[in-house]
């Protein structure tokens, strides 16, 4: 349900992943990268925006395609990990979802 503190916990989790000593320390440069909200590795989509496939030639900010061609190949900047966070998963579109899906594959 709304309001229960699942947003509170995806952010504090994400920040002990890529925590450089793996322990949300606050000292090291991820945290307080991740705390001023300038983390490069750490990818938060929009909330309360529908998430689409994105154009396939200059994809838009926070679709699918942007994530994929932009962000993904590439090794993470400061951390040993790179996280992406939907806020309503629900606002995925179906060929955006698809398209993710077949990129876990």
């Amino acid at each position: 349900p709304d309001g229960v503190g699942k947003w509170h916990a995806a952010e504090r989790f994400a920040r002990h992943l890529l925590c450089l000593r793996g322990t949300s320390c606050g000292d090291c440069e991820s945290c307080r990268l991740f705390m001023r909200g300038l983390h490069p590795d750490y990818i938060q989509f929009p909330r309360n925006k529908n998430i689409a496939i994105g154009k396939e030639k200059d994809p838009d900010e926070f679709t699918v395609r942007w994530l994929l061609y932009h962000k993904i190949p590439f090794k993470p900047h400061t951390s040993h990990k790179r996280i992406v966070l939907f806020p309503e998963s629900q606002r995925i579109n179906h060929e955006a979802e698809t398209t993710l899906l077949k990129t876990l594959e």
